[in-house]
């Protein structure tokens, strides 16, 4: 029963790891589109950035945390 627990721990964490690993990647494409596309005001941008480089940064070391617990 201990395997087959143990199974499923690493396939959650294998895809926790996956999604929060795609996330990140969306941020940092945020951070690289929107402005190009969007033209509110110079405040608002620099909030966004801030915002999704720290959301960004934040996944990615979600993605290394859960990824080493599949060790």
């Amino acid at each position: 029963m201990l395997v087959h627990e143990k199974k499923w721990q690493k396939a959650f964490y294998k895809g926790l790891s996956a999604i929060s690993g795609n996330l990140s990647a969306g941020y940092f494409g945020i951070i690289i589109i929107v402005p190009a596309l969007n033209r509110l005001s110079v405040s608002v941008d620099y909030l966004f950035l801030i915002f999704d480089s720290i959301m960004g940064i934040l996944l990615l070391i979600l993605t290394i945390v859960f990824e080493r617990r599949t060790i």
